[in-house]
């Protein structure tokens, strides 16, 4: 069974209530769509384990996107992880983490695969489901 759970839908700008935008999806493994800043918390909160994460897909480099993501991967450093976290992101996205992650502080103890996705690319194929990339339009002001 595939379970969803929206962790933030607050889109780029939290509330008292709500996170920003952060999806879970547990199929045996966790896949989250986002990573928004404090989504360690909202996965605590909603009984996600951090531990299984297998994967992040990132639809965009703005910050409400992948803020969560530096202390998701110190917070899995801690534990003791060993295994490869996958990283999926737009054109740009390998560049940007592998600068980012280079960085002492923010590097991670096991292997990263950072995988840029143009429209249409197969990004991830599981047994029982695949994950494609498409093209959205998302501005900046």
């Amino acid at each position: 069974m595939i379970h969803l759970t929206v962790l933030g839908s607050s889109a780029a700008f939290p509330s008292k209530k709500y996170s920003t935008n952060c999806i879970a999806v547990k199929h045996g493994s966790v896949y989250l769509f986002e990573c928004c800043k404090g989504a360690q918390k909202q996965m605590m909160k909603f009984n996600v384990s951090y531990a299984k994460v297998k994967a992040v897909f990132l639809s965009h480099l703005h910050a409400d996107a992948f803020l969560g993501l530096p202390g998701l991967i110190q917070t899995l450093n801690l534990g003791g992880r060993t295994q490869e976290l996958v990283i999926v992101g737009p054109v740009g996205s390998k560049k940007f983490f592998s600068a980012l992650f280079s960085l002492p502080a923010l590097g991670a103890a096991y292997p990263l695969k950072l995988v840029e996705a143009r429209p249409e690319d197969i990004v991830l194929e599981e047994k029982d489901f695949v994950i494609k990339a498409f093209e959205t339009r998302h501005g900046v002001k």
